[in-house]
């Protein structure tokens, strides 16, 4: 096993999250956060502390910080063609395209915005699109405490876990052409599966995964509707 990265500008590498690598030998992989651990990755979606990033690491080794203050860097696709990242933020309820190549290079915008639910990890499908983890709704009361000051959603941290707010139990996965059109929106709430953090299709089948659960799920993608 080799260690490729274990600082960022300075700083212990803790909570890295997804990973992808270019035809060159390039790598770009996204950290959730700078100031909590994989185990209290709630206390950072409590927080919102914004301290995302996404990194390169090139061929020889140089590290890169590519885009900073991501709510919560989480899934990450490259293009086929290695045109353009796409980059999920867990917190921010969003999916962006960062361009790697062409006139836009180093620019990002909107790929899939406000959506209804929290972006996990990501996957390109053999279909070519792009495959997206929900891993729950959103959360009524976290909407309304991201205007506050960051303490006081940390003081929501420090309740009894018993009164925080849990995520609710659905299996979710959205599947997106690379327009950003959504073509699949896969869910169920009938309790059998839950908090789904990845997702990834081969040929027609879908297969999911869930921090919360023993098992994968796996299901056939069903038509389009048109």
């Amino acid at each position: 096993m080799w260690v490729l990265v274990d600082t960022v500008a300075g700083r212990p590498l803790t909570f890295a999250s997804n990973v992808v690598e270019g035809p060159d030998g390039t790598i770009w992989f996204t950290v959730s956060t700078r100031r909590w651990d994989l185990e209290h990755y709630l206390g950072d979606i409590v927080e919102h502390s914004c301290t995302g990033l996404l990194v390169r690491r090139d061929p020889d080794g140089s590290v890169t910080v590519l885009r900073d203050d991501l709510k919560f860097a989480n899934g990450l696709v490259l293009a086929p063609d290695a045109s353009h990242l796409l980059v999920a933020e867990t917190a921010g309820y969003r999916v962006s395209r960062y361009w790697l190549t062409g006139p836009k290079a180093g620019i990002v915008e909107p790929f899939a915005e406000n959506l209804p639910g929290l972006p996990d990890n990501m996957s390109l499908g053999s279909d070519g699109l792009a495959w997206v983890s929900v891993a729950a709704p959103r959360n009524t009361l976290l909407d309304r405490l991201l205007p506050l000051p960051g303490f006081l959603r940390v003081l929501l941290w420090n309740l009894p876990e018993a009164v925080r707010p849990k995520p609710v139990p659905v299996a979710w996965a959205m599947a997106f052409d690379l327009d950003g059109r959504l073509v699949h929106d896969l869910r169920t709430d009938d309790g059998s599966y839950g908090f789904v953090t990845s997702v990834a299709e081969h040929q027609g089948t879908v297969v999911a995964g869930s921090m919360h659960e023993d098992d994968i799920a796996v299901l056939a993608v069903p038509s389009p509707s048109r």
